[in-house]
């Protein structure tokens, strides 16, 4: 009999049924009895096993290691594990390289909720695996070496629902203490602003972050806990209503101590290795692939600067690729594109510069870039309009939209100019989205005079125009992790006239999902670390 088959996975006391017993049986869940369906065939299942086999190879293993894998029958239980654990807070993430160890503890999780929710219902309700790496950080040890952050956020990972002591907000605030605790609350950052119709939950929180950052300090190493600081006075306000949750990437590391997120200014706890398993949006020469699929599409205006004799040498003693496609944006198309940029706000361009304690890096000014830019995320990346251009850069390379960053809107006006560079951005191979790949460069003004983009090694200048799309590698064709040092570029001072594009960089793996969790790799804010 199939576990499966009489398995009902909304119930939880059918858990039992999915696992070998010791002896290597398997429980009927519908007759109560046992069946001899759990063995190993195969001498080598316990160490496959203890390598994620289960999970990464589970037709073999299943079949040939259902004792070392802990399954009965062929019934592959891990879709019904996530799930069932969906009933106890947010999905949970599985990195393959701790596969095994990570649904171990989702499975003890769901016995623990089984087990609470029997002599406490109540508080089985209330407690939440509120982050998507809960499991995950419980198989590192984190429910130990950060109880005071997973006890609060990932309790049924950390089968510590009973140490969560559920308190009310203070409904009003305590103005004989105000001044002493807004003082207080300056030793973490910047002071916090507590007024208007959230005023109590903001201070109930600036409360709350006071009571934390004393229990935290000397749970983590000292180097973090001196960068966890609020960098905005709303940090608070902010997290009182919801946005440690709905914008992680920004609030986890700038209003740590305001999300009770200290931990996550450490790096490696905030982005785990990047999953072995994922497929690279290119291969090695898929670039080459896509360069003459766009260029033999009738559907494109293309003209190639530079191109390769693919029959002919390496990679690297032929030519690059540089093409242009005309009319890729409508008119309509680039002044709704361009006009998010003053909607936005421009500021100052930066170049990425040092690394920081917690794994992004100091955006800088310099003398070499002297433009405007704008980044086109949020609102502006869920415009239909600007969803329409994703969708069309998507098409024209096979390469999900997810990998693409948020477009940088530019604006060049008279003199400006962005010297020499690569967009290759070397500690980005290592990080989970990978290094930048592609560069898909947007004209959406045409300009009366200068303002060309120059390919120095290439002796290459594209002149911008309206609607024209400027396609460039930063990578070799046999190697989409190498960088091709010959993609150096330019952008010429503007002489006449004013000069808008967008730059649409894309990624060797997913850039959104990563970036969405706090995997940064510009930080703009100014360092506040304490003394």
């Amino acid at each position: 009999m199939n576990v499966f088959e009489t398995l009902c996975f909304d119930d939880l006391e059918n858990l039992d049924s999915w696992e070998c017993s010791v002896d290597g049986t398997c429980n009927d869940a519908e007759n109560g009895v046992k069946n001899e369906k759990c063995q190993d065939l195969h001498d080598g299942c316990l160490e496959n096993a203890s390598k994620g086999e289960c999970q990464s190879n589970q037709s073999y293993m299943m079949k040939v290691c259902a004792k070392s894998c802990g399954f009965c029958n062929d019934f592959v239980p891990e879709s019904k594990i996530m799930e069932l654990l969906k009933k106890f807070g947010k999905a949970q993430r599985v990195e393959v390289t701790h596969a095994k160890e990570t649904f171990d503890v989702m499975k003890n999780t769901l016995r623990y909720m089984r087990n609470l929710r029997n002599y406490s219902p109540e508080k089985a309700e209330k407690c939440r695996n509120l982050n998507e790496l809960c499991s995950f950080w419980a198989v590192h040890g984190e429910c130990k070496n950060n109880s005071v952050y997973m006890n609060k956020n990932c309790g049924p990972s950390c089968e510590s629902c009973d140490a969560i002591i559920q308190k009310e907000e203070p409904s009003t605030i305590d103005f004989e203490i105000l001044d002493d605790v807004m003082e207080a609350i300056k030793e973490y950052g910047e002071e916090q602003t507590v007024s208007g119709e959230n005023a109590a939950k903001t201070y109930a929180t600036v409360v709350s972050t006071l009571k934390y950052m004393m229990n935290v300090e000397g749970t983590i190493k000292e180097e973090y806990f001196k960068e966890c600081c609020n960098k905005n006075k709303l940090c608070a306000f902010w997290a009182s209503i919801g946005q440690c949750e709905s914008n992680i990437g920004y609030m986890k590391v700038n209003c740590a101590p305001s999300c009770k997120s200290c931990h996550m200014i450490d790096y490696d706890t905030r982005c785990p290795p990047r999953d072995p398993s994922l497929e690279p949006a290119l291969t090695p020469f898929d670039l080459d692939r896509l360069f003459e699929g766009i260029l033999h599409d009738d559907q494109h205006k293309v003209i190639a600067y530079s191109k390769p004799d693919l029959n002919v040498g390496t990679d690297q003693e032929q030519p690059p690729w540089v093409i242009t496609i005309d009319d890729f944006l409508s008119d309509e198309e680039c002044d709704i594109l361009s006009s998010f940029g003053k909607k936005v706000g421009y500021s100052r361009s930066m170049d990425v510069g040092e690394l920081q304690t917690d794994g992004s890096y100091s955006g800088i000014e310099n003398d070499r870039r002297t433009s405007e830019n704008a980044w086109c995320s949020k609102d502006c990346r869920n415009d239909t309009i600007v969803k329409q251009i994703l969708n069309r850069i998507q098409n024209t390379l096979n390469i999900p939209m997810d990998n693409f960053e948020d477009f940088q809107i530019l604006r060049y006006e008279l003199d400006q100019f962005y010297k020499q560079h690569h967009d290759f951005i070397h500690h980005q191979v290592d990080r989970n989205p990978g290094p930048r790949i592609l560069t898909f460069f947007l004209y959406l003004s045409d300009v009366e005079e200068g303002g060309e983009t120059s390919f120095p090694k290439l002796n290459i200048k594209v002149k911008p125009k309206k609607g024209r799309v400027l396609l460039w590698p930063s990578v070799l064709s046999s190697n989409p992790e190498s960088v091709d040092d010959r993609m150096d570029h330019e952008a010429l001072p503007v002489i006449k006239g004013t000069k808008f594009a967008a730059n649409a960089w894309i990624h060797l793996y997913d850039y959104m999902y990563p970036h969405s969790l706090g995997l940064l790799f510009l930080q703009k804010t100014r360092k506040l670390a304490r003394k």
